[in-house]
């Protein structure tokens, strides 16, 4: 009953408000805001009048739509059983899809609701409110219905499309695709983002239906890599439509780091050299190779100690080294297989230390001899070297002599060598005694240098030089000096014999070189010299035996007496000359003359 009673009085309701002057909802009302639903989603048109009187309440809302004299929809919130009967549809094209939301207060509006929109849901909505005591008021809004895109693609630059990941582009190359969008009410917008920011919306459109954005960015950086583009294609901000791509590229290498002991340290020769390369920045991960100098460090030989092995951007390098690699630089060079002619790389200078001195063989001998302004001058120059194992001078030995008034121009060298770290101090050792600087005797010492001058034959015999460095002591292996000088009388002893006996007397000589020395034997009185015949004279090395046999009753108590190499007897003389190299002035005997029967 209360139904009927309702659409009795709205159909009298427009009579009513034409009498007594009150607004017509169907005439053209100024919209106050402006709703925009997609086609299949919900839409709600708010309604938001209040009454301005505390005391004031609505008592009927009614609902326009266009033109239409008659409302799509009324609430009746003065008399009601029940609050579904306050509802009331006219439209029955709505029916299902429309339901209407009062007001629980302001500021919260009232609001119709419609689902599942279709294009001819679009149009304006004029609410009209009547109160218990204020007038009636009406207020328009206007729903928009769109469609969103049909289809929205992203190709490349041959109009291909591409995957969701893109291929990878170099580092510093250009990315050209395009995003197309197909369909859609109205003409969407077509605009290219990365994250929340727009890059580019300057869209086209490229047939009916058809609009086009084509992105261009370059050159690409190492910041965009792994970027996600979005492409939106927007018919309304309802209406999105959205596909994305990830920038995939091609890295170089950023940085190389060479890490290990020997990197900051040394390593001592016939060690192992442990270092360790680390490249970072490149995708996809580089080849990593080792050079020590210009030389390829090589592992495909599995009988070589060398190894070299990575893992992503981290290889490391074992190898052997010698003393020939001290100050040797090692090289890591990281590659982009992809880009090859992009490459880093980062070297070291490795410190090879030796072990100690000659027993490892850090010190070496180098002897010469000049000739210097007529003067004799024997010099050795003590070179440092570095090697891996033990090696040996020869026992070499020189022969300088004394009184030569030329000295061969001969040079006896051996590879110098550097030490490290070099040995200090070097000190020149003779016959195990430290030779001292003694310029008044001609001996020199300038730094690794020795100077003999003038050679004395006291000078001849063993050197030697020891060294240390941090890595132990060392002894050079010695070098023989032999000095030539005439033969001297080595020895004086005084002979006495009776007279009528034998007298045999001892000559004893020092000499260098000590072979091919021939003696003589000469018997001298006031009145004659004679030589004693050769098979009186017997010798061995550097001695010799001489004898004459004398009258008999003569020289009694006489006596024979040696002195730089004269043999007297009785006021004659016996004189042991080697070969001619002795001559000593004449000095007699004490004693009365007598006479002897020379044995020759």
């Amino acid at each position: 009953m209360w139904a009927v009673w309702a659409l009795m009085w709205l159909s009298g309701a427009w009579s009513i408000m034409s009498a007594l002057g009150l607004p017509d909802p169907t005439t053209e009302q100024e919209v106050s805001v402006t709703v925009e639903g997609v086609e299949g989603d919900t839409a709600a048109v708010p309604c938001d009048l209040f009454p301005t009187d505390p005391k004031d309440r609505v008592n009927l809302i009614l609902w326009y739509k266009d033109e239409d004299k008659d409302p799509i929809y009324s609430y009746d919130a003065r008399m009601a059983v029940f609050t579904s009967e306050r509802h009331h549809l006219k439209d029955l094209s709505l029916k299902g899809r429309v339901s209407f939301t009062p007001s629980p207060g302001e500021p919260i509006p009232h609001t119709l609701t419609l689902s599942r929109l279709v294009a001819s849901d679009a149009g304006r909505y004029t609410c009209r409110v009547d109160f218990m005591l204020a007038q009636s008021t009406t207020r328009a809004a206007q729903l928009r219905v769109v469609a969103p895109v049909d289809l929205l693609i992203i190709t490349d630059g041959m109009g291909h499309p591409v995957p969701p990941v893109l291929p990878p582009i170099p580092e510093g190359g250009t990315l050209n695709i395009t995003c197309t969008a197909r369909g859609g009410r109205p003409s969407p917008k077509v605009s290219w983002w990365f994250g929340d920011a727009v890059i580019d919306d300057s869209w086209e459109s490229v047939a009916a239906g058809v609009v086009s954005n084509t992105l261009v960015l370059t050159p690409l950086t190492r910041a965009q890599a792994h970027s996600v583009l979005t492409c939106k294609a927007a018919t309304a901000p309802v209406a999105v439509t959205t596909a994305t791509v990830t920038i995939d590229m091609y890295l170089r290498p950023v940085s190389v780091t060479i890490t290990g002991p020997a990197a900051i340290g040394s390593v001592r020769a016939g060690d192992m050299l442990d270092l360790t390369c680390t490249a970072r920045g490149s995708r996809p991960q580089p080849i990593i190779t080792w050079y020590k100098g210009a030389t390829l460090i090589r592992t495909e030989n599995t009988n070589t100690k060398d190894a070299v092995t990575g893992v992503g951007g981290v290889s490391h390098v074992r190898v052997k080294v010698d003393r020939r690699d001290n100050g040797a630089r090692i090289t890591c060079r990281a590659t982009n297989p992809d880009l090859p002619r992009h490459n880093i790389h980062e070297h070291i200078v490795i410190n090879v230390t030796c072990d100690t001195p000659f027993t490892r063989g850090i010190v070496e001998l180098l002897r010469m001899v000049v000739a210097q302004l007529g003067r004799q001058k024997l010099e050795w120059s003590i070179r440092s070297t570095l090697t891996s194992g033990s090696w040996f001078l020869p026992h070499e030995q020189l022969t300088l002599p004394e009184t030569s008034p030329r000295l061969a121009s001969d040079m006896l060298t051996h590879p110098v060598r550097t030490p490290n770290p070099p040995p200090h101090p070097v000190a020149f050792m003779h016959e195990d005694t430290e030779v001292r600087q003694d310029k008044a005797a001609g001996v020199m010492i300038n730094g690794n240098n020795l100077v003999l001058s003038k050679v004395r034959k006291t000078q001849a015999g063993h050197y030697y030089c020891k060294a240390t460095n941090s890595e132990g002591n060392g002894v050079s292996p010695p070098v023989n000096i032999t000095v030539r000088y005439a033969p001297v009388c080595a020895e004086a002893k005084d002979v006495w014999a009776e007279p009528g006996n034998t007298v045999s007397a001892r000559c004893r000589v020092n000499a260098s070189p000590e072979d091919s020395i021939s003696f003589s034997w000469v018997w001298v009185t006031n009145s004659y010299t004679r030589r004693v015949i050769p098979s009186h004279i017997t010798s061995e090395g550097l001695r010799v035996h001489g004898g004459v046999h004398g009258a008999a009753g003569q020289h009694h108590g006489a006596g024979i007496q040696q002195q730089d190499g004269r043999f007297a007897v009785l006021g004659r003389e016996l004189r042991g000359s080697p070969g001619h190299a002795l001559h000593r002035r004449r000095q007699e005997a004490e004693g009365g003359a007598g006479t002897s029967r020379p044995l020759w």
